[in-house]
């Protein structure tokens, strides 16, 4: 497993820094803009930071979303079990969706500053994202959203290629 997991890592750090370096430095164009060197090595470091930056801020939300849950459940919980129980998940699931989103959009700039500055510097992407949420936010929905819609496209294209394969016939025994 963790061999998977670092062969997906140098695979994102590869791509992504050719997305950057065609997006950054469109005159390096070789080899279609993938490389393995010290910027991929960056851009990888800073992946694996914000990762776990990601899952130790969801372990701080999930408890206090968890917390929340407790107080709300046991506010609504005393007019019905089931409606505190409900309120309680809600309230914890909503919460850690919103700190992961949250958190998400403030570190998305610090995998582009490694690989254009050299540095690695999770700080100065959450400065440079101050202010800039919702607007960033918004962008990457509709990066996500578009990416969406194709890999759906993609599995009906797929499914209908496949399925003459799939349906088997029966033989007319007249």
């Amino acid at each position: 497993m963790l061999v998977s997991l670092g062969v997906a890592l140098v695979g994102l750090a590869i791509f992504y820094s050719a997305v950057y370096r065609a997006e950054l430095r469109p005159e390096e164009r070789r080899w279609a803009y993938l490389r393995l060197g010290g910027q991929e090595l960056r851009v990888g470091g800073a992946i694996v930071l914000i990762v776990l930056a990601s899952i130790v801020a969801m372990i701080g939300i999930a408890l206090a979303g968890v917390i929340l849950g407790f107080v709300f459940g046991f506010i609504f919980g005393i007019a019905s079990p089931a409606l505190g129980a409900a309120v309680s998940a809600l309230v914890s699931f909503g919460g850690m969706m919103a700190g992961f989103v949250w958190l998400s959009v403030r570190l998305s700039l610090a995998a582009p500053l490694a690989f254009d500055t050299g540095r690695i510097r999770l700080g100065e992407s959450w400065r440079m994202t101050r202010g800039r949420l919702w607007r960033l936010f918004a962008c990457w929905r509709s990066g996500g959203g578009a990416a969406l819609w194709r890999a759906c496209c993609w599995g009906r294209a797929s499914a209908l290629r496949r399925e003459p394969r799939c349906v088997t016939r029966v033989p007319n025994r007249s």
